[in-house]
């Protein structure tokens, strides 16, 4: 089983751990942990976890820090292949209290203006993409691209994908998700788009599944709603719901990440849905109760 997972996105991630978090005060804690982040990259971290030695990273690699992140990448056993550009990764700041509330504190970079440097590396990057997937199974492409990558990347990866025949899953949202589903409208591959609720009604305009999985009949669309149900329907299935059990969170974050990791594992091992939905959602499950975005212990 070999999976590739594409990151346009990547982050440095940091967690700390609080007795109390409180906003207008200073909050002190000794509890710091640091990882290599980003939606396919928790992804890639949880698939690890799963399946040792099946899963790859794809990204784009910042110069200023990129020792700093390749460290953190080294330490979590992630394999990965990059294509080098300008600036900075950003950081991603997680403070979680024992009470089980969590806040997130994102520091995006500024959007770099050198649009030939980006043309010329999104070549590289599609070309790397095209040499991997004819190596794997599987391809996950999820998260957001910043403003400097021309926003039609995701079609031309996810076109990669299902040139390929690869098990796809996209999780992002808006024009770059519509982008790729009239991409890959006639394609005979196995695609899953993976949204939560409100990612859904933003790039959809409404809330029901199934008129919009009418639209794109070779498509699966799969809707996660925090600790709401999960529901699943495409053109020849009806919508189905599948519960989650109630546990106490820790930490929230890459839920929506350990849940791909779950599914396509499961997925590529017995290509049925039900229960590649449910291992998901397993997965999703143990990583709310972890301090580590994007772990199952």
């Amino acid at each position: 089983m070999k999976i590739l997972c594409v990151c346009l996105s990547p982050s440095i991630q940091r967690t700390l751990v609080f007795d109390n978090f409180a906003p207008a005060r200073v909050n002190r804690t000794k509890n710091f942990i640091q990882n290599a982040g980003g939606k396919a990259i928790n992804t890639a971290r949880v698939i690890e976890q799963l399946v040792p030695d099946s899963a790859l990273c794809i990204f784009p690699l910042a110069k200023q820090n990129s020792g700093e992140f390749l460290s953190l990448l080294k330490k979590d056993g992630i394999r990965s292949k990059t294509v080098s550009v300008p600036g900075a990764t950003r950081t991603c700041w997680t403070a979680l209290s024992k009470n089980g509330e969590t806040t997130e504190i994102i520091a995006e970079e500024p959007v770099l203006q050198a649009p030939e440097v980006f043309k010329t590396r999104e070549k590289q990057l599609l070309k790397l993409i095209k040499k991997e997937a004819k190596k794997v199974d599987a391809l996950i492409l999820s998260g957001s691209a910043p403003l400097c990558w021309n926003q039609d990347i995701y079609s031309k990866i996810a076109k990669e994908a299902a040139d390929n025949g690869l098990v796809t899953v996209l999780d992002f949202k808006g024009p770059a998700l519509l982008g790729c589903l009239d991409e890959l409208k006639n394609r005979t591959n196995s695609i899953f788009v993976k949204i939560n609720m409100d990612e859904f009604t933003e790039t959809f305009s409404q809330c029901l599944l199934a008129p919009v999985a009418k639209r794109f009949p070779n498509i699966t669309f799969i809707v996660t709603d925090g600790k709401l149900p999960t529901h699943a329907a495409n053109s020849k299935l009806e919508e189905k719901t599948f519960e989650s059990k109630e546990i106490k969170a820790v930490n929230t974050t890459a839920c929506g990440d350990s849940f791909n990791a779950g599914f396509i594992v499961e997925f590529l091992k017995s290509h049925n849905l039900e229960t590649a939905v449910h291992e998901g959602i397993r997965c999703a499950s143990l990583n709310a109760q972890t301090i580590v975005p994007g772990s199952l212990v």
